[in-house]
């Protein structure tokens, strides 16, 4: 799903600028009151991934972006090729960056999750081209002002789900504090946001089959006086919508088998471990892990019960194999939320995205990193402060029976 989600979110504006320039979007009498807060949604929602840790090459992406933003209103009709050429450089910009950072596959084997891969990625690029083609076929059964609110509704809802990542990007910078309703709304929309790849499936198959039922030719009988030419201009227009009608659903069943396959099958979360449940000692205040119990090297689970009842998820690993180097971590990280962690082999693994992360580097901020806390190593005891926990309560959203 994320590769599917990549694509779509990066194309799909330049799919909609495109046919909106198309005759009959927007082009009416009077214009479309509702043009330019789309085109204002279209701006923030390219640029608000910039909007922090701005370097040279997002400068340049965001210069590229407000140039062709700003050329569409203004010159909607004359600056046609300039928006549109300049739309799709910002577009290969980003795919490349993510494509950089996610490469397709990590073997040299040929392997089920690479040809789900594959055709994902094609399936995405078709299903835009697909959406494309049916709003130039809807465009003159549609009122314009109808049209207007559908695309900039859909726009809307991807909104809402990049706002969440741009709020979680703001926290981990320091520019918002961590509140519980923040970091909950980041949580909610990341982890429901990949299902803008089924809700934009569900509306292409929608546009199938509403064009499929309303655009169908007649299949009339020929009038004695129909000529030859009128006779195979009819038969080739029923060819065209069984073919188009064909495409469509092959389309659709590309990006939705695999799609299944990766969320079901390929992509089935790791367990996590069980968490024992832990309180603070009386004397000390704190939280006190042994460390005879983490010396193994593996990854421990911990959760404590904060004073308003929300389950504080930690655990402890030893860093170093040959000696002891522990560290504790919060089980969540400010890009995945709460989802955790699991170990494999020499690696622990976020559970939401399945990045993996060497055991000697946990510890460290930023990424997909665990949440650093603050502890104490003694000479027999890991100790973690009962207000560190507390604090800490802001990074998970629901209260744990154990």
């Amino acid at each position: 799903m994320d590769v599917v989600s990549a694509i779509l979110g990066t194309l799909l504006p330049l799919v909609v600028i495109v046919s909106l320039q198309e005759e009959g979007w927007g082009r009416r009498s009077g214009g479309s009151p509702v043009r330019v807060p789309m085109f204002l949604l279209l701006l923030v929602w390219l640029s608000a991934p910039l909007a922090v840790d701005l370097g040279l090459y997002r400068w340049f992406r965001l210069g590229v972006l407000v140039f062709t933003m700003a050329s569409i209103p203004v010159f909607f009709s004359r600056a046609k090729a300039v928006s549109v050429w300049g739309l799709g450089l910002w577009t290969g910009l980003v795919l490349w960056e993510y494509f950089t950072d996610h490469p397709v596959t990590v073997v040299s084997l040929l392997n089920s999750e690479f040809v789900a891969r594959m055709l994902l990625i094609a399936g995405s690029v078709l299903l835009l081209l697909l959406f494309h083609h049916y709003l130039r076929l809807l465009k003159g059964s549609v009122p314009g002002l109808l049209s207007s609110l559908l695309v900039g509704g859909g726009l809307l809802v991807l909104e809402i789900v990049l706002a969440g990542e741009v709020v979680l990007e703001l926290v981990r910078a320091g520019v918002l504090p961590p509140s519980r309703g923040l970091v909950g709304f980041s949580a909610r929309t990341t982890r429901y946001g990949p299902l803008s790849g089924y809700l934009f499936l569900a509306v292409c198959a929608v546009m199938v089959g509403y064009v499929a039922l309303v655009h169908r030719p007649r299949h009339a009988a020929a009038e004695p006086e129909e000529t030859g030419p009128e006779r195979r201009k009819r038969c080739a227009a029923a060819r065209r919508h069984r073919r188009r009608t064909a495409a469509g659903v092959v389309v659709v069943l590309m990006v939705a088998f695999p799609l299944l396959f990766q969320d079901i099958w390929g992509g089935r979360a790791p367990r996590l471990s069980a968490a024992e449940e832990v309180a603070l000692s009386p004397a000390s205040g704190s939280v006190e892990i042994p460390l005879e119990e983490v010396s193994d090297g593996n990854l421990h689970r911990y959760a404590f019960l904060s004073t308003e009842g929300t389950a504080v998820c930690f655990f402890v690993i030893n860093r170093d194999p040959s000696g002891m180097d522990p560290v504790a971590v919060l089980d969540a990280c400010m890009l995945c939320g709460d989802a955790g962690y699991v170990q494999e082999g020499e690696d622990v693994i976020c559970v939401a995205c399945g990045v993996k992360m060497f055991i000697p580097t946990i510890g460290e901020p930023g990424g997909c990193n665990p949440i650093p806390i603050d502890y104490t190593v003694t000479r027999d005891m890991v100790m973690i402060g009962g207000d560190v926990l507390e604090n800490a309560a802001v990074y998970f959203l629901q209260e744990e029976s154990f």
